[in-house]
């Protein structure tokens, strides 16, 4: 029964914070109607378990990817990514005073020079 109404409020985009809330509220007598925000989240993303259909991962609200491994590196995070990015030596050189001032846009300017003759 847990299941089924965890499910069911999951289809109804209820947080797995609000279900907690909503149980303590409704079935305060019964052990069985409990459990916790991070139990739900466990099952949610532990995809071998498929104790919740696929389907209602989507409709929870922090747009984490489903199966993402902790173990990888910042490249390879969705929430690292910056779209459009371009290396700072890339940038006109007005900007690199405005950003560094006269000190670090001088040494900047010598790293740009030594990386360009590096090839």
């Amino acid at each position: 029964m847990l299941r089924r109404l965890v499910i069911e409020l999951l289809g109804n985009e209820w947080s797995p914070e609000q279900i907690v809330g909503h149980l303590r509220l409704m079935h305060a007598g019964n052990p069985l109607m409990r459990i916790s925000h991070e139990s739900i989240y466990r099952v949610i993303y532990t995809t071998r378990w498929k104790l919740i259909p696929r389907e209602l991962r989507t409709k929870l609200r922090t747009g984490r990817p489903i199966g993402k491994s902790k173990k990888n590196t910042v490249k390879g995070q969705w929430r690292s990514q910056i779209t459009g990015a371009r290396p700072i030596e890339e940038h006109a050189p007005s900007t690199h005073h405005d950003v560094f001032g006269d000190h670090d846009a001088a040494r900047l300017e010598l790293l740009t020079r030594f990386r360009a003759s590096r090839g």
